[in-house]
């Protein structure tokens, strides 16, 4: 998946702590941790967060870059990692949304264009990644189906 170094290199760049990249499973009704930076191993044990009432995530997910410049006073965008402010942006392919890219920080900040610009330019960096990855996967698989016809039919002509 995506380079942890890529999520370090954005959080720190835009003073954070943490970043993590948070993918939709198959029926859209669950985000998995799929990558982060400066979380705990034991994040990537915790169980799918539920989309529904996941306010920022979704709100990410038509297309809205979420700002959360004190996390204690906006307690209904339901910042996923424990951290006093936070930026959220979605990660998504040309036709559909993939997930969410978080990052956090400790302090309350009050983040910038800029800074939130950049968060977008790394969850579309996360999101080329991914479809790179999806199409090598496909690459592969098909060649993998190429071959066992090419021996089935050659089983076939010598039986």
């Amino acid at each position: 998946m995506c380079s942890s170094d890529l999520l370090k290199g954005g959080a720190q760049a835009i003073g954070c702590q943490a970043a993590a990249v948070y993918m939709l499973d198959e029926a859209t009704t669950e985000l998995n941790m799929r990558s982060s930076w400066g979380l705990p191993n034991r994040c990537f044990l915790a169980p799918a967060r539920p989309l529904r009432g996941s306010v920022a995530d979704l709100e990410a997910l038509i297309g809205h870059a979420v700002v959360i410049e004190d996390a204690h006073l906006l307690p209904h965008w339901k910042v996923p990692e424990p951290y006093a402010a936070a930026i959220c942006v979605p990660v998504s392919s040309p036709t559909e949304p993939l997930g969410t890219l978080w990052m956090f920080t400790d302090d309350v900040t009050d983040f910038s264009e800029a800074q939130t610009n950049l968060v977008e330019i790394i969850a579309d960096r996360i999101s080329s990644e991914l479809q790179r990855e999806m199409l090598l996967t496909e690459c592969v698989s098909s060649k993998q189906v190429d071959r066992q016809l090419v021996r089935a039919a050659g089983w076939q002509r010598d039986h």
